[in-house]
């Protein structure tokens, strides 16, 4: 059953004693946090009828504690002055948001405003700015809107903010300059590319 969901989660785990229920459960919820991600349990009925007991306090029963807190990741002041460098001297600027720009908004607003770009949204982004604001373009992709497409064509620069950029038949005809993310592991990254 685990590999039916693999290839659409981050976090797939089958529990095969009901003592593993605690940390798997741990497990899937920080993972599903961290990740913005999918976290499946598969819970067999065998497993299911076996009455829970705590597990063993025991050498190589791994214990999880309680509560997660997001790390705060600060970039490299090199990779910020790089990726302020290509943003400044792009002419035609477009900004792409996805899940990872949620809790964002203000500061992506912000920087719409000192680029003048507009703003294209992956369909996980949709939520991030409301589409009334003159300078959002709405969606990408399969379900995209034909200003989005035509920002992500005309740009010559693109800020790549919390999205993995899925869709490849809508990405502008770029090479890489550099990206400079803003932590370390996608979605909330950041990510300056140039057209050449």
């Amino acid at each position: 059953m685990d590999r039916i969901f693999a290839d659409v989660a981050g976090y797939v785990q089958e529990v095969s004693a009901p003592a593993q229920t605690r940390h798997v459960t741990d497990r899937a919820i920080r993972v599903a946090i961290a990740g913005n991600d999918v976290s499946v349990i598969v819970l067999p009925k065998d497993v299911q009828d076996t009455k829970y007991e705590d597990p063993a306090q025991a050498h190589g029963f791994t214990r999880s504690g309680t509560g997660y807190a997001r790390p705060s990741v600060t970039p490299r002041r090199a990779d910020l002055e790089r990726a302020a460098e290509i943003l400044n001297s792009g002419s035609k600027v477009a900004i792409l948001i996805g899940a990872g720009a949620r809790g964002a908004a203000t500061q992506v607003i912000e920087a719409a405003e000192v680029l003048g770009a507009g703003v294209a949204k992956a369909l996980l982004g949709k939520d991030v700015l409301p589409d009334d604001l003159p300078f959002v373009t709405g969606s990408i992709g399969l379900l995209g809107t034909k200003p989005s497409s035509d920002l992500m064509r005309d740009c010559d620069t693109l800020l790549m903010i919390g999205t993995g950029f899925p869709w490849a038949s809508s990405c502008p005809r770029m090479a890489r300059s550099g990206p400079s993310r803003s932590t370390s592991t996608p979605p909330c990254w950041a990510c300056a590319i140039q057209s050449t």
